[in-house]
C-alpha cells in the first residue's frame, strides 16, 4: 500500500484530496498548521469519518460504507501540528509521494519544500495543488526541482473527475508517471496542461469576468444575461454572445496559439474543450461553441 502525505489537510482542497486517497485504498498522513489542539484535530477526524461513511458513486447513488470499513480507513490517518517537526520527519521518510495543498502563497510553498526535501528520498515526487502559480517559479531553489509537478485538483475533489497535470521544464518522467498512476487510481481523467499561470481552465475562465463586467458597466441587466444563458437564447442576445466570444473563445484560441508557438503538442482544441467541460461543467467547450456559432446550429441552440 502506497503512503502519501498531504499538507494543508484541513483546507477544502487538502481535505478532499485526503478523503479521495483514503477512499481508493492509499495510506494517508495529513498535516496542517491548525492541528495544534486536540479539539481541532478531533473535529477534522470526525469530519473525515462522516465524509468516508457516506458518499456518492459515479452514478450519483448514495453508498454507505460499513462502520468497520470506515474505522480501518481513518486508522491510516495521522494528523500533527507542523511545528512538531521531529514527529513529521519520522513519517515523511516512508512516504511514496507528497501532495502540497496549502494556501496560494509562493513564499509559503517554497518554505514548505525546503522543510520537506531533506526528509524524503531524492526520487520521492512532490505535487503542488496550486491552481494559478507557475510551477517553475515554485521549483526555484529546490534541491531536486525535477521531482516537483503540479496536480491541480478541482473542487469538490471527490466529485470532480479531472486533474490538470502540470510538469515544468525540469520535471522528470518518473514524476509524471506517478501522477498519471495516481490520477487513474482516483478514477479521474489525466490532462497534461502547460506550465502557464492558470494552466488551462483557470487561464481561460478569468477572462470571462472582465467580459461580463464590461457588459454590466454598459448597463446590461444581469438577469437578462442569466436568462439568455439559462434558456439557450444566448447566440441571439448580443451581450451574452460577446461574453462567450470575448471571455471564452478568444482566450482559448490565444492559449492554443501560445502552446503551438512553444511547440507544446499535447494541448489541442479537443483537450481544451474536454477540460473546460469537465472542469467547470460546461455543455460545450470553447472550440465546439465557436464551431456551432459559425453554423446554422447556433439558431437551433437558441430555439
Amino acid at each position: 500500500m502506497k503512503q502519501i502525505a498531504v499538507f494543508g489537510a484541513a483546507g477544502a482542497m487538502g481535505f478532499g484530496i485526503m478523503q479521495s486517497l483514503l477512499g481508493v485504498g492509499y495510506s494517508v498522513l495529513g498535516f496542517d498548521d491548525i492541528f495544534n489542539t486536540d479539539d481541532k484535530t478531533e473535529a477534522t477526524r470526525k469530519k473525515l469519518w462522516n465524509a468516508l461513511f457516506l458518499e456518492k458513486t459515479k452514478r450519483d447513488k448514495l453508498r454507505y460504507r460499513s462502520k468497520y470499513e470506515v474505522s480501518n480507513l481513518c486508522a491510516e490517518v495521522c494528523l500533527f501540528d507542523k511545528r512538531h517537526t521531529h514527529v513529521i520527519t519520522d513519517f515523511l521518510k516512508d512516504c511514496d509521494a507528497i501532495i502540497e495543498a496549502i494556501p496560494e502563497n509562493e513564499d509559503l510553498k517554497r518554505e514548505l519544500y525546503k522543510f520537506i526535501e531533506p526528509n524524503i528520498s531524492t526520487d520521492t515526487p512532490i505535487f503542488t495543488n496550486t491552481s494559478t502559480i507557475q510551477v517553475a517559479r515554485l521549483a526555484e531553489g529546490m534541491a531536486h526541482p525535477e521531482r516537483l509537478m503540479g496536480m491541480h485538483f478541482f473542487n469538490p475533489v471527490p466529485r470532480m473527475k479531472m486533474i490538470e497535470a502540470v510538469p515544468h521544464c525540469a520535471t522528470n518522467q518518473s514524476t509524471i508517471a506517478f501522477a498519471r498512476e495516481l490520477t487513474n487510481a482516483l478514477g479521474k481523467q489525466f490532462f497534461l496542461a502547460p506550465d502557464f499561470p492558470g494552466f488551462v481552465v483557470n487561464r481561460i475562465c478569468v477572462r470571462m469576468f472582465p467580459a461580463f463586467a464590461r457588459e454590466r458597466d454598459a448597463g446590461v441587466s444581469v438577469s437578462d444575461i442569466d436568462a439568455a444563458f439559462l434558456n439557450g437564447t444566448w447566440p441571439l442576445y448580443g451581450p451574452a454572445l460577446r461574453i462567450i466570444e470575448d471571455g471564452l473563445i478568444q482566450p482559448a484560441e490565444a492559449l492554443l496559439a501560445e502552446c503551438r508557438a512553444k511547440h507544446i503538442s499535447y494541448v489541442t482544441p479537443q483537450s481544451i474543450d474536454a477540460m473546460m467541460r469537465m472542469g467547470i461543467a460546461m455543455p460545450y467547450g470553447p472550440f465546439a461553441l465557436n464551431g456551432l456559432l459559425r453554423s446554422s446550429e447556433a439558431v437551433r441552440i437558441a430555439e
